[in-house]
């Protein structure tokens, strides 16, 4: 299935996820919001135009981790304690993940943050949680040696629960220690264990910003109070993506002072569009949960020293599928054996500045779901066509 060997130029891998943040809520992008550390890490590496996620969290963390299409991985919907009839609604357990592959593949495999494709309960009620119930897997269950964070939403910025390390069900440190900040430091001190060992590694930094609720650190908020803003005019939500963008610088700092940063690949992407009545997905149409572009069209940004021409823009379209096959290839691991993989592999495109095109026809989602978020979603499917006539 992959291969065993460890190889010290394999590169380091790290999959930053933030969570609802729309196309255009970073300053590369064309936001008004500061985010410093985003946009240098856009000037090393490649920004992409035509990237997408699918409209919904739980659907494209699937797909994410196990490179198919959220309804062949068991999480079309929204991962809750019902589930979806036409659903487990948890991560299938005959699927591979990105962790389980890599981790044979002799990887270290790390996660901060969100979860949300398994391992849901009650928040208010622990006693509830059965570590050994097979339809609600953690990260450890499925290949990650180290986690901390929720299994899916914190429910507040700065008393989150349920927490866990690993399968331990811990306190927040302080009920006014910001959660971006508490997983970002956590990813630092996995970071600094890792780089102790001869393995390369895989972090996966699941934020939960900048999803509901909005709350932010009011030094933060009183900042964009004071500005008049032509696009984003929510100063708690600019404060949240500011928050979320020092994690990111905090991260690249520390690749820095270990001296990793030459032999890890950074891939930056939101889960999907930002929330219409928290951002302005303008030009874009509608947001979070429509199967419009402003639901679906995310920002994406690889950084690969010394193989990535610095600065570069690509229009080619990019998609949740192909993280896995990407990672895989870039990590030297095989894919899994006797599993159709739904995603292209975008190696080549990378390491070839875009003149190896990953050579697909399309792209699809597929959401055979009624939803009222305070608006109706009716089922759809989504072709997009990539050929260019």
């Amino acid at each position: 299935m992959v291969n065993n060997e460890s190889d010290p130029k394999r590169p380091n891998i790290i999959l930053i996820l933030v969570d609802d943040m729309g196309f255009s809520d970073i300053g590369c992008y064309g936001s008004e919001i500061e985010t410093p550390n985003l946009d240098k890490l856009a000037d090393k590496g490649i920004s992409f135009t035509s990237a997408y996620n699918c409209a919904r969290c739980c659907p494209t963390r699937a797909s994410l981790l196990t490179g198919l299409y959220p309804h062949q991985a068991g999480v079309g919907h929204m991962v809750s304690n019902h589930g979806i009839p036409a659903y487990q609604g948890y991560l299938r357990d005959d699927c591979v993940t990105i962790a389980e592959a890599l981790s044979l593949g002799g990887y270290q495999t790390l996660i901060s943050g969100k979860w949300h494709v398994g391992g849901i309960y009650p928040r208010n009620d622990a006693s509830q949680w059965d570590t050994g119930d097979p339809q609600r897997p953690l990260p450890p269950d499925r290949g990650f040696d180290d986690w901390y964070g929720t299994p899916a939403g914190a429910g507040s910025y700065y008393n989150p629960k349920p927490l866990f390390r690993n399968y331990t069900l811990i306190e927040p440190e302080s009920d006014k220690y910001y959660y971006t900040d508490a997983v970002s430091e956590n990813a630092v001190k996995m970071v600094e264990k890792a780089a102790m060992d001869d393995k390369p590694f895989f972090l996966y930094m699941a934020h939960y910003a900048v999803h509901t609720p909005i709350e932010a650190k009011a030094e933060r908020i009183a900042k964009y109070k004071a500005r008049k803003s032509a696009g984003q005019n929510n100063p708690t939500y600019a404060a949240m993506i500011e928050s979320m963008d020092d994690a990111v610088g905090q991260i690249m700092s520390t690749l820095d002072e270990l001296n990793l940063s030459d032999n890890t690949v950074v891939i930056f992407t939101s889960d999907n569009g930002g929330l219409s009545r928290v951002t302005n997905n303008a030009p874009l149409r509608a947001g979070k949960g429509y199967p419009y572009e402003g639901g679906i069209r995310v920002p994406v940004i690889i950084r690969w020293p010394g193989v990535i021409r610095a600065g570069t823009v690509s229009d080619e379209s990019v998609t949740s599928v192909d993280y896995f096959p990407t990672i895989c290839e870039l990590a030297d691991v095989r894919l899994p054996h006797g599993r159709t993989i739904d995603g292209v592999s975008l190696a080549e495109y990378l390491k070839s500045n875009g003149a190896k095109k990953p050579g697909r026809e399309s792209v699809f989602w597929h959401f055979p779901h009624y939803r009222d978020y305070g608006f109706k979603i009716v089922p759809y499917s989504i072709i997009l066509s990539l050929i260019h006539i």
